[in-house]
């Protein structure tokens, strides 16, 4: 046991995030916190500057230098072409390559990102340790990462999220920049077929789910609801089209029609916050809509695991990324709170039909009505169902397995042929 943490304690990893330590970011901080009690040694390069006011409470990672504003960034990207004029011929030829020239100017940014990396990591001055660079999405972090040195940094992998399945990512540089990269984990199955179209053979790919921290998701006793009291519902997420908040409402409106109270508490912020605070208007009077904005990932686990039913029918939009296995079905999964959901991106890989919680077709109240009505109404099935729920987090989604995952690859990728 001694050997094996002395060894992990010999291993750093970097991760290139978008933004950090957001609330938003909590399977990147799912990641980073277990690799930490392993003894790994772990920093955060986030690329941009936090616009929320709600942030991780506690987060693990030590953060490499200062995201800047956008003006500010452009000007410091300027004075710092001249230093990598090889990385930035490269750049120019991708763009014309790809007759992509709108994207030089994001390219130009990400190298000044890869210089500002190797800079601060250089200033740790680690020595007699394996390091890893490990980027989440396809983007902008992937594009820094293969942008970097591998004579520094020994292992590059990436995780693919449901945004990367589309090919808006894999063009011009960032494809090019794959071929520096021994895996790319995709987040889910769909993601994972989706990218076989346009990677495969050219960089390894293999499915693993994110995962959360099990110990710190403990049930309580399974609550059987009865129609005396209203049905409480939750929703968590980004208030974003993809989430089927709309079609969470019309859920919520069948219900009512069958003489079901509800109060739907809706956790979350975003561009439709304006459009959602409509929905009052729109339900019976005995009914309640409670818009809590953004909370903290405490404050929104309390909230789950109070809750009768947890609602998020997410959909695939026309010119909108869908999701892949959204973190928070997981959580209230493993909180044993009836889960409910739509059978898009990744979701089905979780959640089976009145096995291990609610699964309808994209976009159909009605059917996800009827299903909550089903299981609501038969004690036995609904205790099936979280038991199954549990057990199935705990088997497919545990964080410790997707840790395991990462660290099987980084040595791997540094063992001998």
């Amino acid at each position: 046991m001694k050997r094996v943490t002395s060894l992990l304690n010999k291993q750093v990893i970097v991760y290139v995030v978008d933004h950090y330590p957001s609330i938003s970011q909590t399977f990147v901080e799912n990641e980073i916190s277990e690799l930490r009690r392993l003894g790994v040694r772990v920093y955060v390069y986030p690329l941009n500057k936090i616009r929320t006011s709600v942030f991780l409470s506690e987060y693990s990672g030590k953060i490499l230098g200062t995201p800047s504003t956008r003006t500010i960034l452009l000007i410091r990207v300027l004075f710092a072409f001249l230093l990598r004029i090889d990385k930035l011929l490269m750049i120019i030829k991708c763009s014309f390559a790809a007759q992509d020239f709108r994207s030089f100017g994001k390219n130009a940014v990400y190298l000044w990102h890869a210089n500002q990396l190797t800079k601060g990591f250089r200033k740790l001055n680690i020595k007699d340790s394996s390091v890893t660079v490990h980027s989440h999405f396809l983007g902008g972090p992937t594009v820094v990462n293969g942008l970097l040195s591998q004579n520094l940094f020994d292992t590059k992998i990436a995780t693919a999220h449901a945004g990367d399945a589309y090919g808006d990512a894999l063009h011009g540089l960032s494809l090019k920049l794959l071929d520096s990269l021994s895996c790319i984990f995709a987040s889910c199955g769909f993601v994972e077929r989706e990218l076989s179209k346009h990677l495969k053979p050219r960089v390894k790919i293999k499915v693993s789910h994110p995962g959360i921290c099990i110990q710190n998701s403990e049930s309580s006793i399974s609550k059987k609801w009865t129609d005396i009291k209203p049905l409480k519902v939750v929703s968590v997420g980004r208030l974003e089209p993809q989430k089927g908040f709309d079609i969470a409402l019309q859920t919520l409106q069948e219900l009512s029609k069958r003489n079901i109270r509800f109060v739907w508490d809706i956790i979350g912020d975003g561009s439709l916050r304006k459009e959602i605070l409509k929905y009052q208007s729109r339900v019976n009077e005995g009914n309640e809509i409670r818009l809590h904005g953004a909370k903290t990932h405490h404050e929104v686990l309390k909230m789950v695991q109070s809750s009768d039913l947890h609602l998020l029918p997410s959909m695939r939009r026309k010119n909108d990324i869908t999701d892949g296995i959204p973190v928070s079905l997981m959580e209230s999964m493993s909180l044993g709170v009836l889960t409910a959901s739509t059978d898009v991106g990744g979701i089905s890989e979780l959640i089976e039909n009145l096995k291990t919680g609610i699964l309808a077709r994209a976009g159909d109240a009605a059917q996800l009505a009827e299903l909550a009505m089903k299981v609501l109404n038969d004690e036995t099935l609904h205790e099936e169902i979280i038991k199954e729920a549990r057990f199935k987090v705990w088997q497919e989604f545990n964080i410790t397995l997707r840790v395991a995952e990462i660290l099987n690859e980084m040595s791997r990728s540094r063992s001998p042929e």
